[in-house]
């Protein structure tokens, strides 16, 4: 069984921030994701809030509740959350939290009180993600300074800034950032970086963290982008790779990096 680390649900009537980037026209619900997992043997989820609901999770908790062993989450929090409330939240099965940095002011997006915010994550025993281009994540990188125990980045570390991701410098100081702190790294949403070869950036994330530190995912249902993907296709995205014999899917391969990961059984 494979777990998928990085789905969004939503109704299309969701009460979404003032600021938001982008509004959904349909809605996006669990019962979907689950019939499409059943094709590639995906039975679990990680459930990651959007960003356009910001802080209000309730949607995705009554899915924690609703399926407790199938579903985890990472939820957009209010950066004074106390470490009391982070560790009632990760009874509930909250495993992590989300900073979606993409296009934001960091100095108010990063500021001391969320650096406080990870740093009672991981008192807490709670993921921190990261969602932002690859240009701006080296500094976000040394500003969080090792202070996240588990820390993941979104999407191949979202390269498409960089015009030649693969042999851009940035992205192999992104790469030893990575090493260094010990971050994980989602494969996933390859469409957010349309310059670089999917593959070869697996590779070289693969190279340069080994592979007990990647993590598939989806990132269903494609907003924006939801005519680029195939469920089963992305499962298995890499099918002669490694070269020779019967391989797993890439969701298959990596799952048990993903259950130590999210705290699945």
């Amino acid at each position: 069984m494979s777990i998928d680390c990085h789905i969004h649900l939503f109704r299309k009537d969701s009460p979404i921030i003032p600021e938001a980037r982008h509004a959904p026209s349909y809605d996006a619900l669990f019962p979907s994701i689950q019939k499409l997992g059943q094709t590639v043997n995906v039975t679990k989820f990680v459930l990651v809030q959007t960003s356009f609901m910001g802080t209000n999770n309730d949607f995705l908790m009554e899915h924690l509740r609703q399926y407790p062993g199938l579903c985890k989450g990472v939820f957009i929090l209010d950066p004074r959350t106390s470490l009391d409330r982070l560790r009632q939240l990760k009874s509930e099965g909250v495993s992590g939290i989300r900073l979606n940095l993409f296009q934001t002011d960091l100095a108010r997006s990063l500021s001391d009180e969320h650096l406080g915010l990870i740093d009672r994550c991981s008192l807490a025993g709670m993921s921190v993600g990261i969602h932002d281009d690859a240009a701006r994540l080296v500094d976000i990188l040394d500003r969080i300074n090792g202070r996240a125990d588990l820390l993941v980045i979104d999407h191949f570390g979202r390269p498409e800034s960089l015009p030649a991701a693969e042999q851009d410098p940035m992205y192999q100081m992104l790469l030893d950032r990575m090493q260094h702190q010990g971050a994980y790294v989602k494969i996933s949403a390859p469409y957010r970086a349309k310059n670089m070869n999917p593959q070869r950036a697996y590779d070289m994330l693969k190279s340069a963290l080994g592979e007990d530190r990647l993590l598939w995912a989806s990132d269903w249902p494609w907003t924006q982008n939801e005519s680029y993907l195939s469920y089963e296709s992305w499962a298995d995205p890499f099918p002669t790779y490694p070269a020779g014999g019967a391989n797993p899917r890439l969701s298959d391969q990596l799952a048990v990096n993903a259950a130590r990961f999210y705290g699945f059984d």
